[in-house]
């Protein structure tokens, strides 16, 4: 992905790029779980028999950044976690990053292709997903007004929300794949270590 200072997504970069490989390669695309990357999928798929599509649910863990890692950082900065009430119970697909790299690995060890959602198979909604990020830096979860959640949030963590997104997991599971962290119950705590040791 290629993202603007404003968190927007480049998207016909990516259909260029998508586009450019010759035929008879193999491609394996980085996608995500929203409607306007589908045709870039669909480009990819068509391009070449063993193309693959990898839909990233939302990553968190290591040493990046992303969504997970700015609720961290709101939460330690404000010693708040502030929802909005319309967002709540929407829901997000996530997935650790090592459980991502694997599988990567898998995919490419194997002739798989097609589609592959990326994720614990265990979407959360975004109430659930502030109320574990809360207890791991002993701050309060809550709903609260839209005044509130934009002092506290940056702008592409509170876009981010207003998704609904839940993926599951079941085609990379048929070619041996199964997350470590099977939800993200089990990998907040790991992956806010892993943040915190930076």
């Amino acid at each position: 992905f290629e993202y603007a200072a404003d968190g927007a997504e480049n998207l016909e970069l990516d259909l260029q790029a998508a586009r450019a490989p010759s035929r008879g390669r193999r491609l394996i695309y980085t996608s995500n779980g929203y409607r306007p990357r589908f045709e870039t999928e669909r480009t990819v798929l068509t391009s070449g028999p063993a193309n693959s599509v990898l839909r990233l649910g939302m990553v968190y863990g290591g040493s990046g950044g992303g969504t997970i890692v700015s609720l961290f950082a709101s939460a330690h900065r404000s010693r708040q976690l502030p929802y909005l009430r319309d967002a709540a119970e929407n829901r997000w697909s996530l997935i650790h990053l090592d459980d991502l790299a694997e599988l990567y690995a898998r995919v490419v060890a194997t002739p798989a292709s097609g589609v592959f959602d990326a994720v614990d198979g265990h979407p959360l909604t975004v109430r659930r997903t502030f109320e574990r990020v809360g207890p791991v830096w002993d701050v309060p979860a809550s709903m609260q007004s839209d005044l509130a959640v934009n002092s506290v949030l940056d702008p592409h963590t509170i876009e981010v929300m207003h998704r609904d997104v839940a993926l599951h997991s079941t085609h990379a599971q048929e070619i041996g794949w199964s997350p470590r962290y099977r939800t993200f119950d089990e990998g907040a705590a790991a992956a806010y270590a892993q943040w915190r040791a930076q």
